[in-house]
């Protein structure tokens, strides 16, 4: 993993003499930070010696062109190994994580669905309470039919603009679910999404496929 510092990388830095792309910040895969040199125009100094390419660390004062402090230890805290049984526990921990991500999209498709049938079903209802009507509505039986149609008509009508308006918000709220599910269900060790696989198919996997951490060991 690598960060350009200066007053275009990805460490923005904004002082005299520093260059648009001053330095560059690398970290290692066995956990080391070195702090390269660009060939900038007033140099890079860690301690107050000036350097072209350097391990760094924690106690270390990093300087731009001399006199511009910066500030590496968000960085440097990123290099610091985590202990391999913590990160197993934070595997194991996201079994609940794609869980909840399943029983909350099961939960949305089927009270959509269910809100659907309804609103679709309801009209249907209302040709037979008019003809019930009829037998208590004395003088009236002869409109009831009608009524029962028009209003029949228009109960349709809102059910169908009902359900269809429910089905129209089913792909937010699942992409919703799954938005999150992106920045809940990644790797505890490089935090790249895992994807859409199911926690056992990962466990039985045995490692994470970007940066080759073992979950099982």
């Amino acid at each position: 993993m690598e960060w350009i510092i200066g007053k275009e990388g990805d460490i923005k830095v904004n002082g005299l003499g520093v260059s648009r792309k001053h330095a560059k910040l690398t970290l290692r895969g066995d956990g080391s930070l070195i702090l390269e040199d660009l060939n900038s125009t007033n140099g890079t100094f860690v301690n107050g010696q000036q350097i072209l390419t350097k391990v760094i660390n924690a106690s270390d004062k990093i300087q731009l062109a001399g006199s511009v402090d910066i500030d590496l230890k968000p960085w440097i805290d990123r290099a610091k190994p985590e202990d391999s049984s913590e990160l197993r526990k934070k595997f194991f921990q996201l079994k609940n994580v794609y869980d909840d991500y399943n029983k909350k999209k099961i939960k949305i498709q089927s009270e959509t669905m269910t809100s659907v049938m309804v609103k679709r079903s309801l009209p249907m209802i209302v040709p037979a309470v008019m003809g019930a009507m009829t037998f208590f509505m004395e003088g009236w039986g002869k409109y009831a039919a009608g009524i029962g149609v028009v209003l029949s008509l228009i109960g349709i009508s809102y059910g169908i603009h009902a359900a269809s308006k429910d089905q129209s918000k089913l792909p937010e709220k699942l992409q919703e679910i799954e938005d999150q599910l992106r920045i809940d269900y990644v790797c505890p060790k490089c935090k790249n999404f895992l994807g859409n696989l199911p926690w056992q198919s990962l466990s039985n996997r045995g490692q994470c496929s970007f940066c080759k951490m073992k979950w099982n060991e």
